[in-house]
């Protein structure tokens, strides 16, 4: 039992004060963690990817390799601050605030508030998440805002017409952003629309959520595809064929069958294949340097003749293909030892310059100050050893904390499950659409695994109020 006595008009509970000054302060301490982040990043990294889509919003294009819809995005954020800065300001604000949330939900103390919002903000693969602007950045947003929608709803025990005119708009941009998100967030939409229906598993209230669930998200990813065609008008560049070509070529050397395209360079052979073969990426078939590739096609007829060749060869030669996944998902999740360069990113790549002119008129420079210095050269170099860079510990703490909410089976854990399941069920369709192991594609993991984890060490904090 948590002790309290009042002291004027100021109730104090086991070392907090519900007090106007307490939330002025856990206010501005996250705000300024949001500003240090900003301020020592500014104006914030890029990559290619990136560089991609801020060209097409500068010159009022969109294709779909990457995301029409954050590329309408940064359209109307141009207009206020052109170049990354805004979108990385808006990001950092939405993050912070999210997790403040979180934070005031999780505890009633004042300290371990700021703690948990600063855990959130700081941990390495995650502030790279928040940094390096562009999709990675908005779709962990846009997941640290669902889960902070999912928390209200669990309070309020229903999902009430404000929450859902929150949650429409943001599946629509999660979706927009990251299309693999459909199935890290249906397990928790299934929650929501549970949460006020009967306990029997038989009854109709399962069903009747489970539909719900399945056709907010499709509903969301269909207004996301009329968005690209009509608002958009975005051009089709068949963004699956990297993740076709990489699965054709580790089927070809476990097969020793020639499984090359006709529209391949000349001299792009089963011996090229092998040679330049790696579960890691399938880059090296298709950006070769001074090599023959098989390059990338934005023509109907070639895009459709890989598709042919993909469907063929993976019926006929499953095992193969298989294992071809297993081997790529294994470096996905840090098993086998990971490249630096696919763990974080910690400059901008300015070799867009001189494929992206326009862009250098744009605020785009790599920060460069002591803090981000010795941030490069001594932190990450210690960590990125660390199970902190490593996927599959995420995954064994996810199954554990779904196996303890399981047992205990209150409220809050059913959340708990909820988004672990969530969270699992993406890296299940990693394995089978990941085009590289990139451990940025497991950001969502990393994110759901700390939420988790504060909801099942805070347990005993949230039935006694929120921080303030």
């Amino acid at each position: 039992m948590v002790e309290s006595f009042s002291v004027g008009e100021q109730t104090l509970v086991a070392g907090r004060i519900d007090s106007a000054s307490n939330s002025v302060i856990t206010a501005f301490t996250v705000a300024s963690i949001s500003l240090i982040i900003y301020g020592v990043f500014y104006p914030g990294l890029i990559n290619f990817d990136t560089a991609e889509m801020l060209n097409q919003a500068m010159l009022g294009y969109c294709r779909d390799w990457h995301s029409p819809t954050l590329v309408l995005i940064w359209r109307a954020l141009n207009l206020v601050v052109p170049g990354p800065a805004s979108l990385l300001g808006l990001g950092l604000l939405l993050f912070s605030a999210s997790a403040l949330y979180l934070a005031r939900w999780s505890t009633v103390r004042l300290f371990p508030c700021l703690a948990i919002v600063a855990l959130l903000c700081f941990w390495p693969p995650l502030l790279d998440a928040l940094v390096v602007v562009g999709k990675d950045q908005l779709f962990i947003t846009c997941l640290m805002l669902f889960i902070a929608l999912s928390l209200t709803t669990l309070q309020k025990g229903r999902l009430t017409g404000a929450t859902l005119l929150w949650l429409i708009p943001l599946l629509f941009v999660a979706g927009g952003v990251r299309q693999d998100s459909a199935v890290l967030l249906t397990p928790t939409l299934f929650l929501l629309y549970r949460l006020p229906r009967g306990r029997s598993l038989s009854s109709w209230g399962w069903k009747m959520a489970g539909a719900m669930a399945v056709i907010s998200v499709v509903a969301a990813f269909a207004a996301v595809k009329i968005s690209n065609r009509f608002v958009a008008r975005a051009e089709r560049e068949f963004p699956f064929q990297t993740t076709q070509v990489h699965d054709l070529a580790g089927i070809a050397v476990r097969t020793d069958h020639a499984l090359i395209p006709s529209y391949a360079d000349p001299g792009f052979d089963a011996i090229a294949v092998k040679g330049r073969y790696t579960p890691r990426t399938g880059d090296t078939l298709m950006f070769f340097p001074g090599q023959p590739n098989l390059q990338i096609t934005n023509l109907k007829e070639r895009a459709d003749e890989l598709q042919s060749l993909w469907t063929g060869a993976v019926l006929r030669y499953p095992r193969a293909y298989l294992q071809h996944r297993l081997a790529s998902f294994i470096y996905l999740l840090g098993i086998e030892q990971p490249l630096s360069y696919q763990l974080y990113q910690l400059d901008t790549d300015l070799t867009m310059h001189a494929a992206y002119p326009l862009l250098t008129n744009v605020n785009i420079g790599n920060p460069d100050n002591a803090t981000i210095a010795y941030y490069r050269k001594s932190v990450i170099p210690a960590l990125e050893t660390t199970p902190m860079f490593r996927g599959y510990a995420y995954d064994l703490v996810i199954i554990l904390e779904i196996g303890l909410a399981l047992w205990r089976r209150s409220p809050r854990d059913r959340l708990i499950v909820a988004i672990g399941c969530g969270a699992l069920l993406h890296q299940s369709l990693l394995f089978f659409v990941s085009p590289a192991a990139l451990f940025r594609y497991l950001y969502p993991s990393i994110l759901t695994c700390l939420v988790m984890t504060i909801l099942t060490l805070t347990r005993n904090d949230a039935s006694r109020g929120r921080a303030t």
